[in-house]
């Protein structure tokens, strides 16, 4: 016999495995069912999913009649006044929910919160109508005498006592009922921080300031020692010094704070718990010592770049330094570096700063150059990851034909000297230099890559349609256009060998080898850009690829057995039925393709290329129905420098 407490356990459990569309359809099946679920659907809220923002418009008993209109909060209030105690995960970037959220201070539980890009109110709060019965000079006294109060019950009182400076009347761009409704929010705000005893991770965007007066730094870090269970904190809102964060909170894990440095990267004491630090600032080499030396136990460090201008250590002091430093890092992440004519002096901030970092295994880097690879082939023995930014350079324009690049054949040097590697995920770059493939030395650890593949040969425009044109016709009229096909069968030799480099990766897990390209808005397109390495100006297509047609050797492929995902957004291939037949019997581990649907998991039929793409989608899921389709990330194509 199954008991009441027994089924709603069952019902519990079940709720675990639903997402929160298919928990609010759960929860309106019986009362049973609601009891159960109510305490699951409400533990995580993120505002900025659409399946979120129609929930909670439904839980309202008198919704508004236009969701769109982003005035008026009170709906939200009712709601979080109900549910709010049961939230856990919180994500906030409406700001009627902001609203509702600091004004009821009824999500007392948090975990989790964290601030995206607020998005502006819709429309402001509207005056009082009494105000407009009073005459000119009556609203002006009015309006004085109203934020009078409302600066005396914020800044005067004792729970903010010089937390906050009096800011003065502005009604240029606001209303005065909007102004007390942001001190409201405010207000709100930092009092729902202190609640949250049990927070642990908290995230600030600097979006808040459009809307929030910021708190004096000894407000922000006594605040902070309230927390004394947050372990991760991302602070983009108030200016304050991290040495000054770590004081209040010996314990935490992670800091991030990606605009506007505050104070030199620096820690006054030794912390041995901080393992993950991310700023947007230059640091010198100095700076990177002490620092690394006060937290031993640092993991993953994130900076804008190596400070170029500040004295460099000496060999004799960097010996010496070495001696003095134990780091744990295993994740560096470096921001920019200073071009071609400055890669000398990068090489050697970075032969000076690496070897402290002997367990180093993962760099994520924005440029890279053939003596940068050089520093970290000869300096990070370990080294198993390359990372690098979703932005890459438009490197051609006729076919065949790469234009100058200072940082060519710096990811295939990255490959040929670093054996240890397992995981390449840059996808901004490309593999284009036939050294790589000419390589007879082996990859043996590589399990993921995500990279372009360019540089290979072409046919000229109108050698591509005297081919498609004649391709099935008899001998005598192909012997004509010979010159055609010998061109054609240099292309699909190259294409071979290619293929067949890739297909001896046999621990190859994931190959992505294209994207969702788009220009760089600032990015005009050249004229002669059709038929180059990109066509199709509204949607960029990388031309000079791989075609992945069984034609032109994708057969190579056949020894990549543990293949899980495969990827080829945004690149002119030749995959047809066959092709996807071959792959369907081939791969019996793949899990996952991108290139056959759009940005949403779902491919809207626009054009004839989508159209092609949507008929293969069908016919690769009666293939391999247990194949899942995602959309392949972004890659912003700028113009080389």
């Amino acid at each position: 016999m199954v008991t009441n407490t027994g089924i709603l356990g069952i019902i519990t459990q079940i709720g675990t495995h639903l997402d929160p569309p298919h928990l609010y359809s759960a929860i309106r099946v019986c009362r049973s069912w609601n009891i159960a679920l109510i305490p699951k659907l409400w533990t995580s809220i993120d505002d900025s999913l659409y399946s979120w923002t129609l929930i909670l418009d439904s839980f309202l008993e008198c919704r508004r009649m236009d969701p769109s209109d982003g005035s008026g909060g009170e709906w939200a209030r009712g709601v979080f006044l109900k549910y709010g105690h049961l939230v856990q995960d919180l994500r906030i970037q409406r700001r009627e929910v902001l609203d509702a959220v600091c004004c009821t201070q009824a999500c007392t539980m948090l975990k989790t919160l964290k601030f995206g890009k607020m998005e502006p109110v819709g429309l402001q709060e509207l005056e009082h109508e009494w105000m407009y019965d009073l005459s000119p000079e009556e609203q002006t006294e009015m309006a004085e005498i109203r934020w009078q109060d409302a600066m005396e019950g914020i800044v005067d009182s004792v729970t903010f006592q010089q937390a906050f400076e009096p800011r003065s009347l502005d009604l240029s761009k606001t209303t005065l009922a909007q102004m007390e409704v942001d001190w409201e929010v405010t207000r709100g705000f930092w009092m729902l921080l202190k609640k949250n005893k049990g927070l642990q991770v908290l995230r600030l965007d600097e979006s808040l300031a459009l809307f929030m007066d910021l708190v004096s730094d000894e407000y922000f870090i006594e605040t902070l020692r309230s927390l004394w269970e947050l372990r991760d904190l991302e602070n983009d809102f108030v200016q304050v010094e991290l040495a000054a964060v770590m004081q209040a909170l010996p314990d935490l894990r992670r800091y991030a704070k990606f605009t506007d440095p505050c104070g030199p990267l620096s820690l006054t004491e030794p912390v041995r718990r901080l393992t993950h630090v991310e700023v947007n600032r230059s640091i010198s080499c100095q700076e990177l010592s002490q620092f690394l030396k006060n937290a031993p136990n640092l993991e993953s460090l994130s900076i804008q770049s190596l400070n170029h201008a500040a004295p460099m250590p000496s060999y004799q002091e960097s010996e010496l330094l070495m001696d003095d430093i134990y780091s744990n890092l295993q994740r560096l992440q470096i921001g920019t570096f200073m071009g071609y004519y400055g890669y000398l002096l990068d090489k050697r901030l970075l032969d000076t700063v690496l070897p402290w970092m002997s367990d180093l295994k993962t760099i994520h880097l924005t440029r890279l150059h053939v003596n940068l690879v050089r520093s970290f082939s000869k300096h990070c023995s370990v080294l198993t990851t390359v990372e690098g930014s979703n932005v890459g350079p438009i490197l051609q324009l006729t076919p065949g034909q790469r234009q100058e690049n200072h940082e060519a054949r710096s990811l295939e040097e990255m490959i040929m000297t670093c054996p240890s590697l397992e995981k390449i995920d840059w996808i901004g770059r490309a593999l284009c230099d036939t050294i790589l493939w000419d390589y007879t030395g082996v990859w043996p650890n590589l399990t993921f890559l995500r990279c372009q593949i360019g540089g290979l040969k072409v046919l000229p425009i109108e050698f591509e349609a005297i081919r498609k044109q004649i391709k099935g016709l008899p001998g005598p009229f192909r012997f004509k256009e010979n010159r055609v096909f010998l061109q054609q069968e240099s292309i699909r030799q190259q294409q071979r060998l290619v293929l067949s480099r890739i297909g001896s990766l046999r621990n190859l897990k994931t190959l992505d080898i294209g994207a969702d390209f788009q220009l760089h808005e600032n990015t005009t397109w050249a004229e002669g850009g059709q038929g180059g390495s990109w066509v199709d100006k509204k949607r960029p297509r990388m031309y000079d690829c791989l075609r992945l047609s069984l034609e032109m050797g994708l057969d190579e492929l056949a020894g990549l057995k543990n293949l899980e995902v495969f990827g080829f957004e945004g690149i002119e291939h030749e995959i047809g039925d066959a092709e996807l037949g071959w792959m369907s019997e081939n791969w019996g581990n793949l899990k996952v393709m991108r290139g056959l649907c759009g940005t949403e998991g779902s491919l809207l039929v626009e054009t004839e290329e989508d159209m092609r793409k949507a008929r293969l989608l069908g016919v690769m899921k009666r293939l391999r129905p247990d194949v899942a389709h995602e959309p392949s990330g972004v890659c912003v194509m700028v113009p080389l420098v």
